[in-house]
């Protein structure tokens, strides 16, 4: 009979009990702040209150859905038609893999985990004694013995139940992201292709090689717009170098301009397209241009922080200025108040106004002179050439053809792709060359080797934690403290868990920062980038980092006095299983921590109110709340890893499972309420991010197969051989799946391009569409009439909360408001406030861009924002 130390089992009881307990009280305190007016309200149903600011009309997600069972039941209730107009194909598809998980470990705890508990507990051996999770797991299985077998057969019926259910989800989203593409409406993107590498032309790349080349370096080094014209001064020098560089050129390649560098990739198309109407949008570097621009931001905030500091006193109590008045005159020097109507137009002037009209016409002339500035610089960079480009086509056919094609011998010129959303894409980057992108991505790729070996420590330092003989040998203090029994659970049970929870939480900000040096074209591809970044730590210094350290730890002394690699690999062995309760301190760490801390948004409240007093302007206080980007790159990763520990520990650690299902269960229901009534999908890339979540899936099964087997090894079990035949079986699946539908997620299949160019124009391309479709193709400097936001698809206009991002729509309504308040009296007016104020929040946050906005319309209109 097994001899059964229970002494850990209190510890477990520590972990479940505090974290299931923070998880609850931080459930109640959502349930009360979702219902309370004002800020609340804002960070937690942030997409309500932008649909109610900018008038749009009653739907379905207007309700308040004040308590849990009424926005349950509302989201669960909700079709992929109804959600995907509001959230989008990535949103939607991260939903059906959670609920995939969930399904998946529902059905493992309820079949599986007792079965196999049942039969690790009445194997007999009578030759150790283990503890209470080292009992119901395959860790003091006798080698040889039959039971390894049973876990074998476990290995094969979980294997073909997950591919089956895997095959089934991959099929389910190939189907909506083909049905949605077929549905929408086609957007500049659909007919537009990203061509980078152009190479060098003669005399017309090759002539300004060096003035790219000073440009890039000498505006990396003065990034500060505040030393604008210092910069002007020493741009006459690196311009007159650049002359003098090309006094060897002849007069022939002189005269050639940027239109030239366009025609040339207009010609190279029009030979693998002969007959085609195409026209090329070339994509220069504009440094200079931002910084002047950036220079008149700085202005223009000034202009709008002296507003802001504008008070007026109504029954004693402080309002914000933008609520007061249109414009400042700069003639007479007086406050006009036309805005909210006659009661304020008498009103004496204040130390801020006075400070406001002396300073405003200064800073208005400076604006003035950075227009031409800016101008004249748009102009220069139109002009010259450049290596990246977007070609129009005038049907969808030809732009899916264009990107599958090789276009020439050198692969590495000509680099055609299918055009990611422009308000995706990150522009400065499109003007790398390869070798750039090259040596970028070796920098990044040993910067992450080297975090990846540094993180180790802190990995090292937790899972000490986990051994209270490892704390005790720190000193006689501590033998003090851990001979407490609630002391000694507390540090073996909750304390690990809870470390390395806290020690990871700024990893995927770092990592997502390190994406960004191997220049990503798009802040989709640059999240995709961090994931796998974030994943493989997890992998390398959480998993397989803490067995071994784990290992180690446990027979230091051996190691150290005899150390033989058998020995290790012995103590890994079994190690893989003992090290479950870490894991399960883990996992419930992450339910009573992290899925709480995304309910409540602590980090968004916490710099809501850490930051307060740096915010002066009504634009960054609705900055503050506005509706963002999922954040996939923080939960994506996590999520994988625990996908990873319940595939490892199915067979291993049984125990292990129900935790894993409860973890997704929440994980369901909490993104199912962040996707409808927090996040906003600004740029939705179809699906792109499936075959990522996949290859991951399969590499978390081989990776549980792979320690199976390593585990069987060791117990000299013949199972091992079965395995490794198991793992070609799931490498040869992963294939078959991805030579079927891989290239669908990265080109647009052509009989479904040719549906839609049937259904919406033929062969026909009209006049105001081609330049809608180019100017979505500009650079956000060089757009026409859009300051604050990148231009936007049409497709992405046709959602309302995105739709308040342009400008022109902002202005229009800022118009509308004007004139709605001049016939207000001044009697309602003051009930409109007083209703803002019983709301509990300060009535700037409803103002939005509205003090931007009245600056762009008062002032002259030679001021081209």
């Amino acid at each position: 009979m097994v001899n059964v130390n229970t002494a850990g089992l209190d510890s477990f009881f520590w972990t479940v009990g505090l974290n299931g307990l923070s998880a609850i009280i931080a459930f109640w305190i959502f349930e009360y702040l979702r219902v309370q007016p004002g800020l609340t309200r804002k960070l937690y149903n942030p997409r309500r209150q932008v649909e109610e600011e900018e008038g749009v009309e009653h739907t379905q997600f207007s309700g308040s859905h004040a308590n849990y069972q009424s926005w349950r039941s509302f989201v669960f209730n909700l079709t992929d038609a109804e959600m995907l107009p509001r959230c989008g194909v990535d949103a939607i598809i991260w939903l059906k893999f959670l609920k995939f998980c969930s399904r998946i470990f529902f059905m493992l705890s309820v079949f599986q985990a007792p079965f196999l508990m049942l039969i690790y507990a009445t194997t007999t051996n009578e030759l150790q004694e283990v503890t209470w999770e080292s009992f119901i797991s395959m860790s003091h299985i006798p080698e040889r013995s039959n039971t390894l077998s049973i876990c074998v057969i476990a290995a094969y019926i979980m294997t073909v139940y997950i591919l089956f259910k895997l095959a089934e989800l991959y099929k389910d989203v190939m189907d909506l992201r083909t049905q949605t593409i077929y549905d929408m409406s086609p957007g500049s993107n659909s007919f537009t292709v990203l061509v980078q590498d152009i190479p060098d032309q003669k005399g017309g790349l090759g002539i300004v090689k060096f003035d790219l080349w000073s440009y890039n370096v000498f505006h990396r080094g003065w990034w500060n717009t505040r030393w604008i014209r210092i910069r002007e001064a020493l741009q006459g020098i690196f311009d007159g170098i650049s002359h003098t560089s090309n006094a060897l050129v002849t007069q022939e390649s002189l005269a050639m301009t940027g239109n030239a560098t366009a025609e040339t990739v207009e010609a190279f198309f029009h030979n693998l397209f002969p007959g085609v109407h195409l026209e090329a949008v070339m994509v220069p570097s504009l440094r200079d241009v931002e910084a002047l621009v950036k220079e008149r931001d700085r202005l223009v905030y000034r202009i709008e922080m002296l507003q802001s500091q504008r008070r007026w006193r109504i029954e004693g109590l402080e309002t914000s200025s933008d609520a007061k008045f249109a414009a400042v005159s700069e003639d007479q020097g007086a406050v006009e108040t036309s805005l909210q109507g006659s009661a304020y137009s008498n009103a004496p002037l204040d130390e801020a106004t006075r400070r406001l009209v002396s300073l405003k016409p200064a800073l208005m002339a400076e604006i003035r002179e950075l227009n031409p500035k800016i101008a004249a610089a748009r102009s220069l960079a139109s002009n010259r050439p450049a290596h990246t480009a977007f070609v129009l086509f005038p049907s969808i056919r030809t732009a899916a053809v264009a990107p599958q094609l090789l276009n020439t011998i050198d692969s590495k010129t000509w680099r055609v792709s299918p055009a990611p959303s422009s308000i995706d894409i990150i522009w400065p980057n499109l003007s790398h060359r390869w070798w750039e992108r090259f040596g970028r991505f070796m920098l990044m790729l040993i910067i992450f080797i080297t975090m990846v070996l540094v993180f180790l420590v802190p990995v090292t330092f937790v899972s000490g934690l986990t051994t209270v003989e490892t704390l005790n040998g720190m000193g006689p203090w501590v033998v003090e403290i851990t001979s407490v029994p609630w002391i000694r659970s507390f540090l073996n049970g909750y304390l690990p868990g809870v470390a390395m929870t806290l020690a990871l939480l700024g990893m995927p900000y770092v990592f997502r920062l390190l994406s960004g040096i191997q220049s990503p074209r798009t802040l989709s591809d640059q999240e995709r980038a961090s994931c796998s970044k974030f994943f493989v730590l997890l992998v390398v210094d959480v998993f397989f980092g803490n067995s071994v350290l784990q290992a180690f730890f446990k027979e230091m002394d051996l190691f150290l006095e005899d150390f033989s690699l058998s020995d290790l690999l012995s103590a890994m062995g079994a190690s893989v299983p003992d090290s479950a309760s870490f894991f399960i301190s883990y996992i419930v760490a992450r339910i009573g921590i992290a899925l709480p801390a995304e309910l409540l948004r602590t980090g968004k409240l916490a710099s809501y109110w850490i930051f307060g007093p740096l915010r002066f302007t009504h634009r960054e206080w609705r900055e503050a709340w506005i509706p963002e980007r999922p954040p996939y790159f923080i939960h994506l990763p996590n999520n994988l890893f625990c996908l990873l520990l319940g595939l490892v520990y199915a067979v291993v650690a049984p125990l292990v499972l129900p935790f894993i299902w409860l973890y997704f269960n929440l994980s369901v229901t909490l993104w199912h309420h962040q996707m409808v009534f927090v996040y906003v999908t600004s740029a939705d890339t179809m699906g792109k991010n499936w075959p990522h979540i996949f290859l991951r899936i399969i590499t978390s099964l081989l990776i549980a197969q792979l320690t199976l087997t390593g585990i069987l090894i060791l117990k000299e079990s013949a199972g091992s051989i079965f395995m490794a035949i198991l793992m070609g079986l799931t490498v040869s699946y992963y294939f078959l799946m991805a030579s079927r539908y891989t290239e669908s997620f990265k080109f647009m299949p052509m009989d479904l391009a040719a549906v839609l160019d049937d259904r919406y124009q033929g062969n026909e391309f009209g006049e105001s569409a081609w330049e809608k479709y180019k100017a979505s193709c500009q650079l956000p400097v060089t757009a026409p009439s859009c300051f604050l936001m990148r231009i936007i698809s049409p497709a992405m206009r046709d959602n309302p909360v995105m739709r308040l991002s342009c400008c022109e729509e902002r202005q229009k309504q800022q118009r509308t408001n004007n004139e709605a308040m001049k016939s207000v009296s001044p009697t309602k007016i003051d009930d409109r406030r007083t209703e803002f104020r019983r709301d509990g929040s300060s009535e700037a946050m409803y103002q939005s861009f509205g003090s931007y906005n009245s600056l762009v319309e008062s002032e002259s209109s030679d001021i081209n924002f």
